[in-house]
């Protein structure tokens, strides 16, 4: 098993290759940082995932991005897209809250929650 390159050990390796003047393991130096640069962009900003690309955990809510065929007048039938919050169980998914359906259907994408903003005191709205 491999385990992962720590930032010193690259640094040590870039060290090496530098002083020993081996220009191919300094380009691929270079590519591993950039590379990592961009994993650690990606994994912070959300995305919607494709759930041909991979499912959630079961039971765990998400926002889920489905399509729903409309009829608008002058515009005709279309699909658009809503945004539900649902988790997935048994291989369906589960609107999360109390909504006049049993699941969701025709779901494409998914991504986890956001966190939640810093809490504020509730206010009853008149």
């Amino acid at each position: 098993m491999t385990t992962p390159l720590s930032d010193e050990r690259i640094a040590e390796i870039r060290s090496l290759a530098e002083a020993y003047k081996n220009r191919p393991i300094l380009e691929i130096v270079d590519e591993v940082t950039r590379l990592r640069a961009r994993n650690a962009e990606l994994v912070a900003e959300p995305r919607w995932i494709s759930v041909g690309e991979r499912l959630p955990e079961e039971n765990v809510d998400v926002l889920v991005l489905r399509l729903m065929l409309t009829t608008h007048i002058g515009r005709g039938q279309q699909w658009l897209p809503v945004v539900y919050t649902a988790y997935l169980f048994d291989r369906d998914w589960i609107p999360s809250a109390n909504v006049s359906m049993w699941s969701v259907r025709h779901v494409t994408h998914w991504q986890p929650l956001p966190s939640l903003p810093e809490a504020e005191e509730a206010t009853d709205a008149e």
